[in-house]
């Protein structure tokens, strides 16, 4: 596979995994949804692709200087297993209920671009989301960031937020809750990151016991 289509392809399924769960960013996108339509929402998430933007580019930046020698890899790799099931703890689900009362913020909303520009420029929990995963990835050669390649890896991320925002947002607006309630949707990510550190755990396994790189 070419270097940029990796590159992308990467950064999309990331992103789009990593959208799809219910939190308030599209809590509130679904408020905008019900309240102002289809273009509104379009709207927010432009703002939130675009401070989406920013964080990656700095994160890339802090991470231009890594170097994969095989120790740092199996640090790396440890790093990994403990941030995809940190992951998976944080996105199980709780015992809150998403009621319509909690789509009110979106009633005051004036700019929907400025409101999910701001929203996600303050939502500092992407910081270690996208470290944690960008480490993960270059650990297993699966991305470049070199020259121009770090811009196709960012490109797919913010082309897979706003696709898997867009589909949760519909989802919810076109199904009713009694036939798949949205709390299903929940289960299903935190066993797709245990998932990936199980198999991060076999592949580091398999790189101590025979003192080789990680290969892809």
């Amino acid at each position: 596979m070419k270097p940029k289509l990796k590159n992308s392809m990467a950064g999309f399924m990331v992103s789009f995994i990593g959208s799809m769960p219910l939190g308030y960013l599209n809590v509130i996108g679904y408020g905008i949804y019900k309240e102002y339509g289809a273009f509104a929402l379009t709207e927010y998430l432009c703002g939130i692709l675009l401070a989406e933007a920013f964080y990656l580019y700095g994160i890339l930046y802090l991470l231009k200087d890594i170097g994969l020698k095989s120790g740092l890899i199996k640090k790396l790799g440890i790093a990994s297993i403990i941030f995809l099931l940190l992951l998976a703890f944080f996105y199980w689900p709780s015992s809150q209920n998403y009621q319509n009362d909690e789509y009110a913020p979106a009633k005051i909303i004036v700019i929907p671009f400025l409101t999910g520009l701001v929203l996600n420029a303050l939502n500092f929990a992407q910081v270690p989301f996208w470290a944690g995963w960008n480490l993960y990835l270059l650990s297993n050669k699966s991305v470049d960031f070199t020259a121009k390649l770090k811009h196709y890896f960012v490109a797919g991320a913010v082309t897979g937020t706003f696709l898997g925002m867009l589909t949760l947002v519909f989802l919810l607006s076109a199904v009713p809750e009694k036939i798949i309630s949205p709390s299903v949707l929940q289960y299903t990510y935190p066993f797709i990151f245990i998932a990936l550190a199980a198999y991060q755990l076999f592949k580091l396994l398999r790189l101590f016991y025979s003192g080789k790189n990680i290969s892809v």
